[in-house]
């Protein structure tokens, strides 16, 4: 149970994102699918409770086509999976409150259909890839439901109830309890299904070496960013990084301390960059970087900051002193001055590390290098 309040981290939250999209779709299809309840209850019999859950399920309906259209958009930021969390479970709540406004007890505590409704919003959050979200809509919806009971009880109490047969029985606080604590229970499950499914994520997604990302997530991100990127009109820079000389290290040293020297520089660029970043090891010792709305010069500048770090760096040897003078060469390339597509630009930017490695190593490029010139006794011919 511990670490249930915590951040996603960079992956999750993207996969959180994505959840996000797929609930605001599958809710439009559900309440949808919950209007026909109503509508044919209503069509047979035209009783109050039944005008309330057609008119609830019609503003339901309505509010969540406009959620997905602005999801689409990413109007909004990571708090919208409380919001929408929050919202679900408050449109179970208010035909329940139309009831009690309307003297309508009983069928406020113990409705059959409208109550199941607050554990598919509940279970419905097990597809956030957070679990916050999980523990503040269930909170949300055992506060409404206690609130929702503690007025019944008082208005049965108070002789307010108004006359009628409504076949829905009395208000049993034992059963109330348990319905109460079947919320909870459902609260923590999903928090926990979200909690496992989040570190299967994570496996799949992280180099297991060096904790970055692995290429098959940078593959993904770099698709998200250019969709986002072309969206909102915002350049997107991209970073290739190779370890220089890396395999002379591994032989001299060893492998294990290879690995070592892995894990500190991937390390030092999770230290380097935004969480908005995506850093990922490409394969072996090549890295990249992915840097939203950064141009090609920003980048560059990072890049160079990056680089002089590197050099800093030390890493432990068995029975010898700490190894240092680490160096990266380093490729920049940006969109949309250096391609159409993120893929060119990735294409462009592994070049450009190809030059740095060409001119000398351990420098950052940043432009297409210039051709050679030809000597000036082959110009004076």
């Amino acid at each position: 149970m511990r670490g249930l309040w915590r951040r996603p981290t960079s992956q999750l939250r993207e996969a959180s994102w994505q959840g996000e999209r797929f609930v605001a779709r599958l809710r439009v299809v559900l309440i949808g699918l919950i209007f026909v309840i109503p509508l044919v209850a209503y069509i047979n019999t035209m009783v109050l409770e039944n005008r309330i859950g057609l008119l609830v399920a019609s503003f339901g309906l309505l509010q969540a086509a406009v959620l997905v259209w602005a999801l689409e958009r990413r109007w909004f930021g990571e708090w919208i999976g409380f919001a929408s969390g929050v919202m679900d479970v408050t449109l179970v709540t208010i035909p329940l409150v139309f009831f009690l406004l309307h003297r309508l007890p009983a069928p406020a505590a113990n409705s059959r259909v409208i109550y199941p409704l607050y554990l598919i919003a509940i279970l419905a959050t097990s597809l956030r890839f957070d679990t916050r979200v999980c523990l503040v809509t269930g909170v949300a919806a055992m506060l409404q439901y206690t609130g929702i009971v503690a007025v019944a009880l008082w208005q049965v109490r108070a002789g307010r109830e108004l006359a009628g047969n409504y076949n829905y029985g009395t208000i049993e606080l034992a059963d109330q309890v348990g319905r109460l604590v079947l919320l909870g229970a459902t609260t923590v499950l999903a928090a926990v299904i979200v909690r496992r499914s989040g570190q299967l994520l994570l496996l799949a997604t992280k180099d297991l070496l060096t904790g970055l990302s692995n290429r098959g997530f940078f593959e993904v991100r770099l698709q998200e960013e250019a969709e986002r990127g072309k969206r909102r009109q915002h350049p997107i820079a991209i970073a290739m990084i190779d370890l220089d000389h890396f395999k002379g290290f591994n032989d001299a040293h060893g492998h294990r301390v290879g690995d070592e020297l892995l894990r500190v520089l991937a390390k030092k660029l999770r230290e380097a960059f935004r969480t908005s970043d995506t850093v990922a090891r490409y394969g072996g010792e090549e890295f990249v970087v992915v840097m939203p709305a950064s141009s090609g010069s920003e980048a560059l500048d990072r890049m160079e900051r990056v680089r002089i770090a590197v050099e800093l760096l030390s890493v432990a040897l068995p029975d010898r002193p700490s190894a240092g003078g680490l160096t990266v060469s380093v490729g920049v390339a940006a969109w949309p001055e250096d391609g159409q597509t993120l893929d060119e630009v990735l294409v462009k930017a592994d070049r450009r590390l190809y030059a740095a490695k060409q001119a000398g190593r351990n420098r950052v490029i940043g432009a297409e290098p210039p051709p050679p010139t030809a000597p000036a006794v082959a110009r004076a011919r």
